[in-house]
């Protein structure tokens, strides 16, 4: 069955999907390689900097899970032009989720612990954790305030899907495109005991040059 009637005769959006993470993005993202008149990319801007990773273009839907950083960039450089989704989920599952995830070096809790909250990074930590997934999905909330757009839960998926396809104008396999969201994509997990070790190691390093710089 294909869906999207409702803008079909209209200029297809630029489409930006902000996320805390860890709330089925790549599931999303797969769901959305179903739909004909947009493409669709999943961080696709990794790597670059935030003035370029935030330039959208007509007819392409972005989910990038480092946008809710880069509010202020996607305003600046889209204008009113781009409709927003929010993709959500219980924030309870979302912090239980990044709490199992410190050993990732590239991973938002270990930068979000170290770099933005300036604390030594802990074996487990899931006030961090929460804390982490509160801010960012405020900012989202507040950004979000008079700005045209969809909001995608993962518990009410099977809802909230078709609705943003037709939110879009999106021309869809809808069986297809919700038979991909119901995959499951990049859980997480625990990581190899080389990963787990080399994080233990890096924190007894920590340890050891805090007490240097205090004896200094």
């Amino acid at each position: 069955m294909t869906t999207g009637a409702a803008r079909s005769s209209e200029s297809p959006l630029k489409v930006a999907v902000l996320t805390a993470g860890r709330s089925g993005s790549m599931s999303l993202y797969r769901a959305c390689l179903h739909v004909r008149n947009y493409t669709a990319g999943h961080d696709s801007g990794e790597g670059a900097l935030a003035a370029e990773r935030s330039l959208l273009r007509a007819g392409h839907i972005e989910i990038d899970t480092r946008f809710a950083w880069m509010l202020g960039r996607l305003a600046e450089a889209n204008g009113d032009k781009v409709y927003f989704v929010f993709l959500t989920r219980d924030t309870a599952q979302i912090a239980a989720s990044y709490n199992r995830r410190w050993t990732n070096r590239k991973g938002i809790m270990r930068g979000y612990c170290e770099t933005i909250l300036q604390r030594d990074k802990p074996a487990k930590d899931i006030a961090i954790a929460r804390d982490l997934v509160g801010t960012v999905e405020a900012n989202i909330r507040t950004f979000l305030s008079g700005r045209p757009h969809s909001v995608i839960r993962l518990e009410h998926w099977r809802e909230d899907l078709p609705r943003f396809f037709l939110d879009i104008g999106a021309e869809v396999d809808l069986e297809a495109a919700l038979g991909s969201f119901a995959e499951v994509h990049n859980p997480s997990r625990l990581g190899s005991p080389l990963v787990r070790g080399r994080y233990w190691v890096s924190r007894r390093i920590d340890a050891l040059e805090a007490l240097l710089k205090r004896k200094r």
